[in-house]
C-alpha cells in the first residue's frame, strides 16, 4: 500500500542529493536545504542503483532499476506490440546514463 513512498538508494553527488523509489522515481534535491530540483519517473518498478561515472570533465550518472518507461511511447502515439507475458516486462533491470549538469 505504501510502496511509493519507500526509498530504495540515496547518492549525493556534485551538490545534490539523489533518492531513488520503490515505485520507480528519482528524486534530486539540492543539497544543502533537500530544496527539490526535479522528479522523473524513468522505471515501471524499484530503482536499486544511482551510480555517479566521472569521465575526465564530463559527468555522468548510471542508474539501474526495473521496468524501463519509454518517453517516446508516452508522449507519441505509436503502436506497442505487447509481449506474451507482461509481468516479466516489470521484472526486467535496465540501466540509464545521462549527463549530469545542475
Amino acid at each position: 500500500m505504501f510502496k511509493i513512498f519507500q526509498v530504495t538508494c540515496v547518492r549525493v553527488y556534485s551538490g545534490c542529493v539523489y533518492v531513488g523509489t520503490a515505485w520507480g522515481c528519482i528524486i534530486v534535491a539540492n543539497e544543502n536545504n533537500l530544496y527539490p530540483i526535479t522528479v522523473f519517473r524513468p522505471f515501471e518498478s524499484a530503482v536499486s542503483v544511482i551510480s555517479p561515472m566521472t569521465e575526465s570533465d564530463e559527468q555522468h550518472m548510471a542508474l539501474a532499476g526495473q521496468g524501463y518507461r519509454s518517453l517516446a511511447f508516452r508522449t507519441k502515439d505509436m503502436v506497442v506490440t505487447p509481449t506474451t507475458d507482461s509481468s516479466q516486462a516489470i521484472l526486467n533491470s535496465h540501466i540509464i546514463l545521462w549527463k549530469h549538469e545542475i
